[in-house]
C-alpha cells in the first residue's frame, strides 16, 4: 500500500493547472509511489515538475530518487542560521550526545585521542573529555582546544552543513585540536524539520 499527501494551495483547493506538484508526505514502496505520482502529474498538461518537500535524505524514496535523473535544490532559508532551535542547556545536550561523539571519534580513526574540548555557546560553556574512544561531559577544565561561538553552535549539533562552512559563516573561533575535532564530532546530517517549522 502506498499513499501521497499533495500540498494544496492557500485556498485549500488543488490548482486546476499546476506547473509544479509538491509532495509533502508519502509512504509505501518508492517505485509504486513514483508511478502513482507520474499518473497524477500527467493529468495536467502544464505540469513541469514534481517537488518533494522535506524529503528525509536517508529515506527509501530519497535513496531511490538519487539513482534517477533529478535536480536537488536546498534553499538556504531552510538551513543555515534559520533553523528555529535554541540551546537551552548546553551541558545536558552534550551529555545526551556523548555516546554518539565517541562513535564518531572511533569511526574517524581518532579513538585513541585523549584530551578535553571546551565548547562555548554564548553565555554557556561545557567541556567534553575524550579518552580511549569514550566521551564524557565534565565540569570546566583548562584546555587549549576550544570551539567558541554563539547560538549558531546549534547548527553544529544538528548538522546543517559541513562543519567548516558553519564555523566560517558564524565566525566561530577554534583553537588547538578543535580545528579537526569540529569536523569529526559534527558531521553534516541532512536535518529535516516538520513543515510547520519552515
Amino acid at each position: 500500500m502506498s499513499w501521497l499527501v499533495i500540498s494544496p494551495t492557500r485556498s485549500g483547493t488543488m490548482p486546476s493547472i499546476p506547473k509544479e506538484i509538491s509532495i509533502s508526505d508519502s509512504g509505501g514502496d518508492p517505485q509504486q509511489r513514483l508511478r502513482v505520482l507520474g499518473q497524477i502529474a500527467r493529468q495536467y498538461k502544464n505540469c513541469e515538475s514534481v517537488a518533494f518537500f522535506n524529503l528525509p535524505h536517508d529515506s527509501a524514496l530519497s535513496r531511490h530518487i538519487r539513482h534517477l535523473v533529478h535536480r536537488v535544490e536546498v534553499g538556504d532559508e531552510r538551513c543555515r542560521g534559520q533553523i528555529p532551535m535554541r540551546i537551552v542547556n548546553l551541558n545536558s545536550t552534550l551529555a545526551h550526545m556523548a555516546d554518539e561523539f565517541g562513535c564518531r571519534l572511533r569511526r574517524a580513526g581518532h579513538g585513541a585521542w585523549s584530551g578535553a574540548l571546551r565548547i562555548v555557546a554564548g553565555d554557556q560553556s561545557a567541556c567534553l573529555v575524550m579518552e580511549d574512544g569514550a566521551v564524557a561531559v565534565v565540569d570546566e577544565v583548562e584546555t587549549a582546544h576550544v570551539i567558541e561561538g554563539g547560538q549558531e553552535i546549534v547548527q553544529l549539533l544538528v548538522g546543517t552543513d559541513e562543519a567548516d562552512v558553519v564555523v566560517a559563516e558564524a565566525r566561530m573561533r577554534l583553537s588547538g585540536a578543535a580545528a579537526w575535532l569540529v569536523r569529526v564530532l559534527f558531521p553534516p546530517l541532512h536535518p529535516v524539520l516538520p513543515n510547520e517549522y519552515l
